[in-house]
């Protein structure tokens, strides 16, 4: 039975992964998309003590005979690093090329404020019918003081333009005026800080003592930082990080580790029906 279970751990390891690497490929071309990795680690062993006899001198391994029970999925996290920058020449599409994410407003439930701000590597924003910048989902891009950006009446997305800090010009007939500066935070380990909810957003993790709005790109005075938070880059979007090589490749060690699991699987079965077949 034990055999068994390892086998049956291996098939459900195998197939998370298998879930995952599908989710990266079927996102491939999702504006902003960050790649998803499977951690696995091997589960807790048995250990047999051994007589004293068995500890002959000389010998270089421990006591005990010691058995793994499989493996499980252990962790599953999010690579964070730059995607391809595609031109699009549309005015409300915006990418950053750097380690920034831009700031939105999503519903509050019932915090107080109107507005939960989460997180995006995703910039294609267009105009609604409020004049606000806002998602494909219809949640607004938030300026520094954590407002909606909202451009001036007669002003579309198109005569607008963006400077690479995030500054907002709008040319509404008497030349290019201020309107806003789009919000962008250098978020420190995102792999731990950030918590996913959905359309290619992200919030601050449950239990986090770090809030990622200390670090906007009005307040960073480091020039590492600013480094590392980058430039906007208008007319763009930033694709997906996935390479798709790499994943058709790792689809296929994972057919082959699931196949052979499955073929444990059958072989102990079959091996189980003998020994029954002798006591009978």
């Amino acid at each position: 039975m034990r055999a068994l279970y390892t086998a049956a751990s291996g098939l459900t390891a195998q197939q998370t992964r298998l879930d995952v690497i599908s989710h990266n490929m079927a996102n491939l071309n999702t504006v902003g998309f960050k790649e998803k990795q499977s951690q696995f680690a091997e589960m807790l062993r048995s250990e047999f003590t051994q007589p004293d006899e068995f500890q002959l001198q000389g010998r270089a391994s421990a006591a005990g005979l010691r058995i793994g029970n499989g493996s499980y999925a252990a962790h599953l996290g999010q690579i964070f690093s730059q995607g391809s920058i595609q031109t699009t020449g549309n005015n409300t599409d915006l990418a950053v090329q750097g380690e920034g994410f831009f700031t939105i407003g999503i519903p509050s439930n019932g915090s107080g404020s109107p507005y939960q701000t989460a997180f995006t590597r995703s910039g294609n924003f267009h105009v609604d019918g409020n004049g606000m910048l806002v998602t494909d989902e219809g949640y607004p891009l938030l300026n520094q003081s954590g407002q909606p950006i909202r451009l001036p009446a007669g002003v579309d997305g198109q005569s607008m333009s963006v400077k690479t800090d995030g500054q907002i010009l709008a040319d509404s007939g008497n030349g290019p005026a201020y309107v806003d500066t789009v919000n962008l935070v250098l978020v420190r380990n995102p792999e731990e800080n950030l918590q996913e909810v959905g359309d290619n957003l992200y919030r601050i993790a449950p239990g986090t003592n770090y809030n990622p709005l200390n670090d906007s790109l009005g307040k960073l005075t480091q020039k590492s930082d600013l480094d590392r938070i980058g430039t906007i880059r208008q007319g763009a979007l930033e694709m997906a990080n996935v390479d798709l090589a790499k994943e058709m490749a790792d689809l296929m060690e994972v057919q082959r580790a699931y196949q052979i699991n499955a073929r444990s699987v059958a072989t102990i079965d079959t091996m189980m029906g003998l020994a029954n077949n002798l006591r009978s």
